[in-house]
């Protein structure tokens, strides 16, 4: 960095420049009521099988529930510990997967009621 001038966030661009590969990332912190059954959330997402069209090939649920799905994407799910807070994370190859991704895994969350 100190060299290049450059931030860690331009160095990871130029390096996805390099070696042609690409990732898009996103979060949202889904304020949860303080009756939201969070683990039972986590536990219901780790059963899913399909995100936005993407089969689901690995679950890991060491922190949290993170889905490995096709297509070199991955879905991370975490409860919060000290604040009423689900926390959804994504990363996929494009934007468009990666919103997709997102925006459903945040609606199954949310539709799954307070008593999740």
């Amino acid at each position: 960095m100190a060299k290049s001038g450059q931030g860690p966030r331009e160095l990871f661009a130029e390096i996805e420049r390099r070696v042609d590969y690409q990732h898009h990332y996103d979060r949202v912190d889904l304020l949860v009521d303080r009756h939201f059954d969070k683990v039972g959330a986590l536990e219901r997402a780790g059963h899913w099988t399909t995100v936005a069209g993407h089969t689901v090939k690995g679950v890991n649920a060491r922190d949290g529930v993170k889905l490995l799905l096709e297509g070199d994407a991955w879905l991370l799910l975490r409860a919060s510990g000290t604040e009423p807070v689900l926390r959804v994370y994504v990363e996929a190859p494009t934007a468009k997967a990666q919103q997709a991704i997102l925006q459903e895994a945040v609606e199954r969350v949310q539709t799954s009621g307070p008593e999740a």
